[in-house]
């Protein structure tokens, strides 16, 4: 079959029914739209292209075949969605996602997730874009950043509270940031694994700040840490605010030691940042065990 005007994608073949498509190199499952642009039906129970008078009733079983594999009922993918497995009920997957895990209802997989998972838990999400994460248990938890581990959502209507009180979520998060110095320049943001030299932060929220950190160097020979700590709240307009933010000195070591290196929390615009600078000519590498206890109030526009 030729390739649709607009379209990128075509249908490759059938497997008991299921309309297998193709992007020229990669089998692909279709978004609803190109299943019914080029003639197929649409099984909206299942989320995949079908063709037209199916009498194959057990589609499931035929989408854990080497691409998805989907246990339950009223889960749904749109886009393309690859070698992802869904456990549960009333799951969403936005589409062009791949290597996805989720386990639980009701969760939300946004566009453009890769290698990432909601092990298990309600009404989780993992946003736009966010890729080798993951939510380990809770209910309203939400994922932002990549490679981080997010622990623990969950979330009340407000009726917990009072009447006018709105819907909030609270959970922790932890990540890795790390940066590589060769000299004594000005402060330096540490990086996070994705490339970013911020930290992404929820819109109304607050956040209880701790990162365990490290300068090595000589051949790891010596050594300095120390516990940063910091209170940031961010407003409606996602701009983060630094309440309070206190570096203290734990240790330092080695044949010949560094001394009481200092790490610093800064916020500019609409970045969180770590800070600090280069000790000497040596190669020095800094690291930051960054965890979050973050209290996300209006979560529910998210899911």
């Amino acid at each position: 079959m030729k390739y649709r005007i607009g379209y990128s994608i075509k249908p490759l073949r059938t497997d008991d029914g299921l309309v297998i498509f193709t992007d020229g190199t990669n089998e692909i499952m279709p978004s609803e739209k190109s299943c019914v642009d080029y003639g197929y039906k649409w099984d909206r129970e299942n989320g995949v292209c079908v063709i037209k008078n199916n009498t194959n009733t057990n589609v499931s079983a035929i989408i854990s075949n080497g691409y998805n594999k989907i246990l339950g009922r009223g889960n749904k993918t749109g886009g393309t969605v690859d070698n992802s497995i869904i456990a549960g009920e009333g799951n969403r997957f936005e589409g062009q996602n791949k290597n996805v895990f989720v386990n639980g209802n009701k969760n939300l997989v946004k566009s453009g997730v890769f290698n990432s998972s909601i092990v298990s838990g309600d009404d989780n999400c993992l946003v736009n874009d966010v890729n080798n994460s993951t939510i380990v248990s809770g209910v309203g938890a939400i994922s932002i950043r990549d490679n981080e581990t997010v622990i623990g959502g969950f979330y009340t209507d407000g009726l917990l509270r009072d009447a006018v009180a709105k819907p909030f979520t609270c959970q922790t998060s932890q990540f890795m940031m790390q940066l590589s110095l060769n000299d004594t320049t000005t402060l330096t943001s540490l990086y996070a694994a994705n490339g970013d030299d911020f930290i992404s932060v929820h819109s109304n929220s607050f956040i209880d700040f701790t990162a365990e950190c490290m300068a090595t160097g000589d051949g790891l020979s010596k050594f300095s840490s120390g516990i940063l700590t910091g209170k940031v709240s961010v407003g409606s307009n996602g701009l983060p605010a630094l309440q309070t933010s206190t570096y203290t000195h734990k240790a330092n070591g080695g044949s010949n030691p560094f001394g009481a290196h200092t790490f610093y929390l800064s916020t500019s615009g609409s970045q969180l940042t770590i800070k600090t600078q280069g000790i000497s000519s040596e190669r020095v590498v800094f690291t930051a065990s960054v965890k979050l206890t973050e209290v996300i109030h209006d979560s529910s526009i998210i899911l």
